[in-house]
């Protein structure tokens, strides 16, 4: 639980550096606690903003070490949000 409320900490002073864009970045995480992976395509959907938004907004948190791309593709790709899904991967 600490770990979680570290993660929720740090969350909170990245997503105050997008400014405008952070209502989003709530939603896009929002998701990403009930998905372990998503595309742009599926953030824009979420956000219910368009195709430019939504690409910005991954960028902007894939920059911030939020999101972290897996698939090394141009398109197609895939995002997830690697230090959640960590807090379930710890080794004693």
């Amino acid at each position: 639980m600490l770990f979680f409320l570290h993660l929720e900490k740090s969350l909170e002073e990245w997503l105050n550096l997008l400014g405008s864009r952070a209502t989003d970045a709530r939603r896009a995480i929002e998701y990403f606690y009930t998905q372990s992976a998503a595309t742009t395509p599926m953030v824009t959907r979420v956000i219910n903003k368009s195709n430019v938004c939504a690409y910005k907004l991954v960028a902007d948190m894939e920059n911030l070490g939020i999101l972290k791309e897996i698939t090394g593709a141009q398109k197609g790709r895939v995002y997830l949000f690697k230090e959640y899904l960590d807090l379930f991967n710890f080794k004693d």
